[in-house]
């Protein structure tokens, strides 16, 4: 005899959960339980479980219990633009991240034009700068003076272009991968933190 294919909800007292206003709410603090995101990311992310739960009817919210939702989390400091594109700032900048990238992944992540620019204002009054971030660049990548000295003539091409890439400008490319080898044991030399910050 033919078995019949189990309904994994028959039988179980289990039924399906009904995407309400209170749901939505449960999803959103558990997604910023485990994630540091920005008022778009979670907006994007409730939206699409409840357009999963449309499709299946059962969805008893809508956009609006979303739009309402995001407002009190950001009233409760819950969702904070500002303070989530500072701190994901200074981590890229540890990263070697130039100012263009920085702002091209805050965007990415939901973040607006006005708030990016606002996390950069935040680390340049701290001293930070593209040159900074360069320095930093090249010594994770072993770049510039962080080569083996018979190794900086033949690759001092490809170090400019590897820096280009990661959005710095030639300027502040040439002055790292042209640093003197008394600068290299040094975290972000003095005599390559001077002069105004530049946008890559």
């Amino acid at each position: 005899m033919t078995a019949m294919p189990r309904n994994p909800d028959a039988g179980s007292g289990r039924k399906a959960r009904i995407m309400t206003p209170k749901a939505l709410r449960v999803l959103a603090l558990g997604y910023l339980a485990r994630y540091a995101a920005s008022r778009a990311t979670v907006a994007r992310f409730l939206s699409r479980r409840l357009e999963r739960a449309a499709a299946a009817g059962q969805a008893e919210a809508d956009t609006d219990d979303i739009a309402f939702l995001l407002d009190d989390l950001e009233r409760l400091g819950l969702i904070d633009d500002g303070a989530f594109s500072r701190t994901k700032a200074n981590s890229l900048s540890r990263r070697g991240f130039s100012a263009r990238g920085l702002t091209a992944r805050l965007q990415e992540a939901g973040v607006d034009e006005s708030t990016a620019k606002g996390a950069l204002e935040a680390l340049a009054e701290e001293g930070d700068c593209d040159l900074r971030r360069a320095w930093r660049y090249a010594k994770r990548r072993r770049l510039g003076p962080f080569r083996p000295p018979g190794e900086r003539s033949d690759r001092r091409t490809r170090d400019l272009a590897a820096l280009s890439r990661r959005g710095f400008g030639l300027d502040v490319a040439k002055t790292v991968v042209d640093a003197t080898e008394s600068e290299i044991t040094q975290d972000a030399p003095a005599s390559l933190t001077g002069g105004e910050d530049t946008s890559g």
